[in-house]
């Protein structure tokens, strides 16, 4: 009985999400609904394309070519069952293992507080005052959170607050580059490299926090510049513009990943993460690439082609 339930539910959801959809493209579009409505079921059908998909991707103003384009949910779960080698996914999901393994392109020391004695806690944070600490199971930008010393009555309650929070891993305050520090105090510049005998670079972004909210913007790799709106996790248009600001250093961000998917070809789709320094470029994270669709919305595309023209070729 549960079950018929949730699946009522989900049903009842399910078609107030489509109904929405069907509204907003019929506002949008010069078609009738009826005419639409049985396009986005067609869609569904032929392209495995959600109604959500069909309104983000402007569906109802392409050519069936054109749509074929299109990466959809179900085309990149199976794309993704084929490229992600999910023994060996724990390399990357385990933060302590992904820094070990790649220790010689971190630049800086990262600690496991599990590992260290009390009075090497007490020290580094004696010495450093302001510490990043985060999860060893989570990815960078969800669970980092910024520790001050002057908040706290000593470093071993400080310390005792990492324990608390699970924040087991450690390091220093990043000395971000000025450029983005004008966007947030802490952005993630964020590469997709798929290995197809060699590194190919697939799409780039970058991502920052905004209270609970994580803003996303599209980087354009050949002009190293960041292009068109930043946008919110609903898609909607971040309050700051910075279309055309250059990311700095990305060449050489693109050179470490190149590097990296060689070393571990044997998950061929891998999405990077790096905080770019004053004098360094620092790797911090990687993780399964799943946000295919904001690198597909039209604003970002050439010549309105999404990344299927890429992976058939694969």
């Amino acid at each position: 009985m549960d079950s018929l339930n949730k699946s009522f539910k989900k049903l009842i959801k399910d078609l107030k999400v489509f109904n929405k959809n069907l509204n907003y493209v019929t506002c949008k579009s010069k078609e009738f609904g009826f005419v639409l409505f049985w396009d986005i079921i067609w869609c569904k059908l032929r392209y495995g394309i959600t109604s959500n998909e069909y309104r983000i991707f402007d569906f109802y103003n392409l050519s069936e070519e054109k749509r074929n384009t299109f990466m959809s949910k179900r085309r990149y779960e199976f794309i993704n069952e084929k490229l992600v080698n999910k023994k060996i996914i724990s390399v990357i999901n385990n933060k302590d293992r992904f820094n070990l393994k790649f220790k010689d392109y971190l630049k800086r020391e990262v600690y496991n507080i599990k590992e260290m004695s009390f009075k090497e806690i007490e020290d580094f944070i004696l010495d450093n005052k302001v510490l990043i600490g985060r999860s060893i199971s989570a990815s960078f930008i969800s669970s980092y959170k910024k520790y001050d010393l002057s908040d706290y009555r000593s470093p071993a309650f400080m310390a005792e607050d990492m324990k608390d929070n699970k924040d087991y891993l450690i390091e220093k305050e990043f000395n971000q580059q000025k450029d983005l520090n004008k966007i947030s105090p802490l952005v993630f510049v964020n590469v997709v490299s798929v290995y197809n005998k060699g590194v190919d670079i697939v799409s780039a972004s970058i991502k920052f926090r905004d209270n609970k909210d994580i803003i996303t913007g599209y980087i354009d790799i050949d002009n190293k510049c960041i292009k068109g709106n930043l946008k919110d996790e609903n898609g909607i248009n971040y309050k700051d513009n910075y279309d055309g600001l250059v990311i700095p250093k990305f060449k050489s961000v693109i050179e470490k990943v190149k590097s990296l998917g060689e070393e571990l070809s044997e998950i061929r789709q891998v999405e990077w993460s790096f905080i770019i320094g004053n004098r360094s470029v620092y790797l911090v994270d990687a993780g399964v690439w799943d946000d295919y669709v904001f690198s597909q919305i039209r604003e970002f595309l050439k010549d309105d082609e999404g990344l299927m023209t890429y992976y058939k070729k694969i």
